[in-house]
C-alpha cells in the first residue's frame, strides 16, 4: 500500500494497513514523533511486512554518485554539508502548510529531506542538534534553521513555508575570497542575469583604505565593519562553544 495522505493521518493509516496485511510505503514525514516511528516499526516486525519511509531522493542516480564519491573519498573526508529548501506556501492559513492539524510546518514538509539526504553521507551517528524557528501564527515552523552534527560532519540547514529558498533569486561568490575572481546574480528560475568580475588583487588592500579613509575623517569605527558586529559575533561564540 502507498500512503499518501496529510501528515497527521501517517501514523493511523499506517496502523490500518499492517494490521490488514499490507506492506507500506508511506509518504514523508511518515509519522511525527519518535514514539509513533518505534510503534509501527514494531508492529511491521511482528507482523513479517515491509514498512518504508518514501524517501525517493536518496534512490536517484545522481544522489547514489555523490554517496560513491564520498565514500571513496573524491573530495577527502566529508565535514560540512549544506542545503536549503523553501517554497511560499501563500497566506492562507488553513492550507496544509499552515494547519497544526495537519501535521503543518517546513520541517515536517522540506525539513526532512535536508535531514535525511544530507545525513545519508554520515558515516558516524547523529550526536548534536542546534535549532533556531520562526513561526507561523498558527504555530507551526514556518521557517526553520538548524545544525546536525554526525562526528566531525556537520550539516547546516534551512528549511521554510514563507518564502522560496532562494526567494526572487540567489548570488553565487566564485573563487576564492581573497583574490580576484567572480559574483554572479541570477534569477529565480537559476538563470545567470548579471556578474561582477573583481580585478585580481589582494582582498585585503580593501580593509587598509577603509581604516585610512575612516582615521583621515576622524572616525573611531567603520560603519561597513562596525563595533557592534565584532560584539554580535563575540556573542554568538559564547553560546555556539559555550565560552
Amino acid at each position: 500500500m502507498y500512503i499518501a495522505t496529510t501528515n497527521n493521518f501517517h501514523y493511523e493509516n499506517i496502523l490500518q494497513c499492517l494490521e490488514h496485511g499490507k506492506h507500506v510505503l508511506c509518504e514523508k514525514s511518515m509519522v511525527l514523533h519518535t514514539r509513533q516511528a518505534e510503534e509501527v516499526f514494531a508492529l511491521a516486525r511482528e507482523k513479517g511486512l515491509f514498512l518504508m519511509e518514501c524517501m525517493w531522493v536518496r534512490f536517484l542516480p545522481k544522489i547514489q554518485k555523490v554517496k560513491e564519491w564520498v565514500e571513496t573519498g573524491r573530495i577527502g573526508k566529508l565535514k560540512c554539508a549544506q542545503g536549503n529548501l523553501g517554497f511560499y506556501a501563500g497566506k492562507d492559513l488553513t492550507t496544509r502548510a499552515y494547519n497544526p492539524a495537519l501535521g503543518g510546518g517546513s520541517m515536517y514538509d522540506l525539513g526532512v529531506y535536508l535531514i535525511e539526504v544530507l545525513g545519508y553521507f554520515a558515516t558516524e551517528p547523529l550526536t548534536q542538534v542546534e535549532s533556531t524557528v520562526v513561526r507561523a501564527p498558527t504555530g507551526v515552523d514556518e521557517t526553520a534553521s538548524f545544525l546536525l552534527r554526525y562526528g566531525d560532519y556537520l550539516v547546516d540547514g534551512q528549511c521554510s513555508v514563507g518564502t522560496a529558498l532562494p526567494e526572487e533569486g540567489y548570488i553565487a561568490l566564485r573563487e576564492r575570497l581573497h583574490t580576484g575572481g567572480r559574483v554572479e546574480l541570477y534569477d529565480k528560475s537559476g538563470r545567470l542575469v548579471e556578474e561582477y568580475v573583481q580585478e585580481d588583487v589582494n582582498g585585503f588592500i580593501y580593509q587598509v583604505r577603509e581604516a585610512v579613509r575612516c582615521i583621515g575623517a576622524g572616525l573611531l569605527e567603520s560603519p561597513t565593519v562596525p563595533h557592534s558586529m565584532t560584539l554580535e559575533c563575540c556573542r554568538v561564540f559564547e553560546q555556539v562553544l559555550g565560552a
